[in-house]
C-alpha cells in the first residue's frame, strides 16, 4: 500500500456561536488590589473591555428592538505605557479575552477556544464618530498561540462615516485575508473578536497604519453578533494522469467534468474514489488534483487551494487498486495504492521526490520573516541559514530534487553559542527547538518495509562528510521501547546520480532487527555532519570548517522487495550466536535456507544453511 498524506483545504465541522453575541449578560469584575482595587462592568461569555482603565467606556444599552440589548463603546481618554513612555489615547475597546493580564503578564490574553469554520460574521451596529475618527470590528482565528501561531486568518470591517440607524455589518469568511490565507486551509484552535470606537495603537497587532484622529466621544453601538455556516453541497472530483483517470476528451487526462471520477461521501465530511486494477509503473510520477463542482475555480493540491499537483508513485510495476480519500474536517487528501498481487502494504515516505514546497512563516518572537521547505512533514534549516535547502531539477527532465548546501549558522548550545557549517533537512519540525528546547522528531509511521531507496549526488568540500540517516521506533524518541536505525555516510565526490538501496531486513549498527511495528519514522539528510545533527558521536562529525558542500537527493521511497543477497557465506560453522529469518524473527533451530546470523565478530551476516 502506498500512502501519501497531503495538506488540503477543509470546511467546517461542528458549529460554534459567538458567546453572548447580543450582550444580554453583564457582570461586575473585581480589580486586584495590586492594580488599584475597585471593580468594573463587562459582558459575560469571555468578553473583556477597557472599563478597568476608562470607566464608562463600555456599557449595556437598549438594542435595536424593544427589550433587546446592545453594547455601547464610548471613546475615553486613557494613559497607557507604550514604547517605554506613557501615551494618552482616546479609545474604547471590547474583545474576547482578558485585558487585566496586560498588568500581570505584559500583554492581554487574546481569544477563546474555537474549532469551527464559519462562512460569515454578521452584526448590527450604529456609529457616531467625532470628526476624523475611525472604528472597527475585527476577528481572527488561528492555530497555535496568538503571537506564535502556525497559521491564522484575519477579517475586519472599518467605520469612518456616521451611521445613525441600526445597520447590518458582514465579514465574509470564505475569502482570502490580506495575507492570502483562506480559513478553509486549517481547523482553528482559538477565536478573537475585537470592537473599538476609536482605532488607536492600543488595538491589537493587525499592522494598522492609519489610526484616524482618535478623540473622546466617538460611539459604537453593537449587537446581534452571530456566525453563519454554509450548508451548500458540493461535488468533489479527482482528476489527473490519464493512466488512472482516463484520457478524457483531449486524450491526456485531467478531465474535471468526468462524473465517473466523482468522490462518494463516506460520512463525517470524508469523500472517497476507488479505481480498481490500474496498471502502474515503478519510477513514474502520477499526478492528480481534487476539484470542486467539476471546475478549476476551486481546486486542491499540495499546500492547499491552487497548490502544486499531488503525486503518486509505486515501488514495483503491476496492477493496483487505488483509493483516493479527501477529508474536509482534517484537511487531508490521500492516495492509497494496494497491489493486487497480494504483497504486504508499505507506507511510503511523503513527498519523497520533493515536488511540493511551501513558504512557512517564522513567528515574530523568533525574528519574523519566512522560509521555504518541502511539504509532507519535512523541515529544514532555511529558517537559520537561508538557501541551505532548495528545490532543483531531478535526475530526469521535469523531475525534482532537494539540494542541501552547507551554510554557516550560529546556535545556542550548552549555555553558550556555537558556529556550525551545515545543512539539515528532516521529517519533523525545527522551529520547536525555540519553544520546546529541541526539534520535534519524526512523523507517524506504521510499516515494516524491506528496502529504503534513494538517488543522490554529493559534491563535498575536501574533508567533509554527508549523511542520510533513517530511524524507526516505538515510543519516545529519546526513550524508545524499540528502535532500528541506519546511517549512510558520504565522503567521496559523486557527480552523477547514484542509486542507494538500504537493506531493512538486516540488523542495524547496534544489532537490532526491525522485527517490530514502528510508530514513528525519522529521515534526516545533511550535507555536513555536525553537532546540530542528531545522534552524532564526535568521531562521526565532519572535519571541514567552511561552507559549500552540496548534497542532491530525490526519489526517496520504501519497497517491499528485499535487497539482493550478494555474497552469502556457505559454511554455517563460521556463524555463531542468535539466528533470525529474513523478517527478523529469532529462530532456535533453523532448517535449510537463507538466514541472518550474528557472526563471531558480532556482525550480522546473511548465511546459507545447507
Amino acid at each position: 500500500m502506498l500512502l501519501l498524506s497531503m495538506a488540503a483545504t477543509a470546511m467546517t465541522g461542528m458549529a460554534q456561536e459567538v458567546p453572548n453575541g447580543s450582550f444580554a449578560g453583564w457582570e461586575n469584575r473585581d480589580i486586584p488590589a495590586a492594580l488599584g482595587g475597585g471593580a468594573y462592568s463587562r459582558p459575560t461569555g469571555g468578553w473583556d473591555c477597557l472599563n478597568s482603565l476608562a470607566p464608562g467606556s463600555c456599557t449595556q444599552v437598549e438594542g435595536r428592538t424593544a427589550g433587546s440589548t446592545a453594547a455601547l463603546l464610548t471613546s475615553k481618554e486613557i494613559t497607557v505605557p507604550m514604547d517605554d513612555d506613557n501615551v494618552s489615547l482616546y479609545t474604547s475597546c471590547m474583545m474576547l479575552g482578558d485585558f487585566l493580564t496586560a498588568f500581570t503578564e505584559g500583554e492581554p490574553s487574546y481569544g477563546i477556544p474555537f474549532t469551527s469554520k464559519p462562512t460569515k460574521l454578521t452584526f448590527w451596529y450604529k456609529y457616531l464618530p467625532k470628526s476624523g475618527d475611525k472604528g472597527r470590528v475585527m476577528l481572527r482565528l488561528w492555530r497555535g498561540t496568538f503571537k506564535n501561531n502556525e497559521i491564522s486568518w484575519t477579517g475586519k470591517l472599518e467605520f469612518t462615516q456616521t451611521m445613525g440607524e441600526w445597520t447590518k455589518g458582514e465579514i465574509d469568511m470564505t475569502q482570502a485575508d490580506d495575507h492570502g490565507t483562506l480559513l478553509s486551509w486549517f481547523t482553528p484552535e482559538s477565536l478573537f473578536i475585537e470592537a473599538t470606537s476609536s482605532l488607536t495603537g492600543i488595538s491589537t497587532a493587525t499592522s494598522d497604519k492609519d489610526y484616524g484622529q482618535a478623540q473622546e466621544g466617538s460611539q459604537l453601538y453593537i449587537t446581534d453578533m452571530t456566525f453563519e455556516y454554509g450548508t451548500e453541497e458540493h461535488a468533489y472530483t479527482v482528476c489527473g494522469s490519464s493512466e488512472i483517470f482516463g484520457p478524457g476528451p483531449k486524450g491526456y487526462g485531467w478531465d474535471t467534468t468526468d462524473t465517473g471520477n466523482d468522490m462518494t461521501p463516506a460520512g463525517d465530511n470524508i469523500y472517497q474514489l476507488v479505481k480498481n486494477n490500474v496498471a502502474l509503473q515503478a519510477g513514474v510520477t502520477y499526478e492528480y488534483k481534487v476539484v470542486q463542482d467539476h471546475s478549476w475555480n476551486v481546486n486542491w493540491g499540495i499546500g492547499g487551494q491552487n497548490g502544486a499537483n499531488f503525486t503518486l508513485t509505486v515501488p514495483t510495476d503491476g496492477d493496483y487498486n487505488v483509493t483516493f480519500t479527501f477529508n474536509l474536517n482534517e484537511g487531508t487528501c490521500s492516495a492509497n495504492a494496494v497491489s493486487t498481487s497480494g504483497t504486504d502494504p508499505v507506507t511510503q515516505i511523503p513527498n519523497g521526490s520533493f515536488v511540493g514546497w511551501e513558504n512557512r512563516d517564522i513567528p515574530a518572537a523568533l525574528g519574523g520573516g519566512a522560509y521555504s521547505r518541502p511539504t509532507g512533514g519535512w523541515d529544514c534549516l532555511n529558517s537559520l541559514a537561508p538557501g541551505s535547502c532548495t528545490q532543483v531539477e531531478g535526475r530526469t527532465a521535469g523531475s525534482t530534487a532537494a539540494l542541501l548546501t552547507s551554510k554557516e549558522i550560529t546556535v545556542p548550545m550548552d549555555g553558550g553559542k556555537e558556529t556550525f557549517y551545515t545543512s539539515c533537512m528532516m521529517l519533523g519540525d525545527f522551529l520547536t527547538v525555540f519553544t520546546e528546547g529541541e526539534p520535534s522528531w519524526g512523523i507517524p509511521f506504521t510499516s515494516t518495509p524491506k528496502k529504503f531507496v534513494f538517488w543522490y549526488k554529493y559534491l563535498p568540500v575536501s574533508g567533509d562528510k554527508g549523511r542520510i540517516y533513517l530511524r524507526l521506533w516505538q515510543g519516545d524518541f529519546h526513550n524508545p521501547v524499540a528502535r532500528w536505525r541506519k546511517k549512510v555516510t558520504l565522503t567521496e565526490t559523486v557527480s552523477d546520480w547514484t542509486k542507494v538501496e538500504v537493506d531493512l531486513t538486516a540488523a542495524d549498527e547496534n544489532g537490532e532487527m526491525l522485527n517490530f511495528m514502528p510508530t514513528m519514522l525519522l529521515v534526516e539528510v545533511t550535507s555536513t555532519i555536525s553537532g546540530i545533527s542528531n545522534d552524532t558521536p564526535d568521531d562521526e562529525m565532519s572535519t571541514v570548517t567552511r561552507e559549500g558542500s552540496q548534497l542532491y537527493i530525490t526519489e526517496m521511497q520504501f519497497s517491499d522487495e528485499p535487497v539482493g543477497i550478494g555474497c552469502i557465506a556457505s559454511d554455517p560453522d563460521t556463524a555463531i550466536g542468535e539466528k533470525y529469518d529474513l523478517t527478523g524473527r529469532k529462530l532456535s533451530a533453523p532448517a535449510k535456507g537463507i538466514y541472518i546470523i550474528r557472526s563471531g565478530s558480532g556482525q550480522m551476516k546473511k548465511v546459507l544453511l545447507k
